[in-house]
């Protein structure tokens, strides 16, 4: 019974660890859809959740397509991922492009199934 207890308390112990240490890290309580290699600014972390809110309201994308990577800073916003088509591809883009305080946008988006 003793060891038992010691390994649930070592489990516990661990899991709090690393718990402690997420929330320490400078974005917490953001996406990691979210992060930037860059500083986030209040203004880039608003327009890259505007345009994850864009995609996630298309009912024509696919789950590849809605869960790309996002990075927003000073305007440019860049997508990293995987979509299923150059269709789909076209079409995050767009949707990347319309959304209020973007200039310019970055597509480094792979298409998974090129046919």
């Amino acid at each position: 019974m003793y060891y038992v207890f010691m390994a649930a308390f070592a489990l516990a112990l661990a899991a709090h660890q690393q718990l402690v240490a997420y929330v320490d890290t400078p974005n917490y309580g953001q996406s990691p859809y979210y992060q930037s290699t860059q500083t986030d600014t209040d203004l880039d972390y608003q327009v890259a959740k505007q345009v994850r809110l864009a995609l996630t309201a298309d009912y024509t994308l696919s789950t590849l397509a809605k869960n790309i990577v996002i990075d927003a800073h000073k305007g440019v916003v860049t997508l990293t991922g995987a979509v299923e088509s150059y269709g789909e591809k076209q079409n995050v883009e767009s949707k990347a492009s319309s959304v209020a305080g973007v200039n310019k946008v970055i597509d480094r988006l792979q298409v998974s199934n090129p046919h």
